[in-house]
């Protein structure tokens, strides 16, 4: 059983389910946990949580990052590293750049075990116009933002309005506004990569900028 001595607790989600982070957590277990926290509003992801009972752990093949995750019951513990308790160890890239194929440690010890572990990281994520509905009751009073964002989809060719009186635009595939209304990506890290194409001021970009950003890190 992993030591959780050092934890604060992140309040209670869907169905009780709640998240533990250690103190002071490590970016990259900051950013497994808002991927589970924006997932707990799917009930197919509270039931592969229920079905996953046990420690298991990522570690990357293209950097050092790792990190444990250990579900007991309804409580999903993170933490920095690889820890002794984990069952398996996935070896897998953990950045966007990372091309590398994905490879478990002990799978043939714990084969059923790893396939619901393959279930539950397989994140759901809700469609664009939802994700953006989330995005902007969650953040439309942050100080700076604009007054409404005209969201166009290139791929389904249609557009959604956020807010009111658009002072900002920004089109791409569906699958990059998701990445970006959910705080999966950072905003001017995917203008600057190409994944999405914007019109707007300076300022209203670095808004958007710092609120996924804090987004990302489940700050906000």
């Amino acid at each position: 059983m992993i030591n959780t001595t050092e934890e604060q607790a992140v309040e209670p989600q869907a169905k009780d389910i709640t998240l533990v982070l250690e103190n002071d957590p490590c970016p990259i277990v900051k950013i497994f946990a808002n991927k589970m926290n924006n997932a707990l509003n799917d009930s197919s992801f509270i039931e592969n949580v229920e079905r996953v009972q046990g420690c298991f752990a990522l570690k990357s093949i293209d950097g050092a990052q790792s990190l444990t995750i250990n579900i007991e019951g309804k409580t999903i513990s993170l933490y920095s590293g690889v820890k002794a308790g984990a069952k398996i160890v996935i070896h897998t890239p953990l950045s966007d750049s990372g091309s590398q194929k994905t490879r478990v440690e002990n799978l043939w010890r714990h084969p059923i075990f790893a396939n619901r572990v393959g279930r539950l990281l397989d994140f759901p994520k809700p469609s664009w116009v939802d994700s953006a509905k989330r995005f902007w009751d969650k953040n439309k009073d942050y100080p700076g933002m604009p007054t409404g964002i005209k969201l166009e989809c290139t791929d389904e060719a249609r557009e959604y309005i956020i807010g009111v009186s658009p002072e900002a635009s920004i089109s791409g595939h569906s699958k990059e506004l998701i990445n970006f209304l959910t705080g999966e990506n950072v905003f001017v890290e995917s203008c600057i990569k190409g994944k999405l194409n914007s019109q707007m001021s300076f300022e209203h970009a670095v808004v958007l900028s710092d609120v996924t950003l804090q987004m990302l890190l489940g700050e906000r």
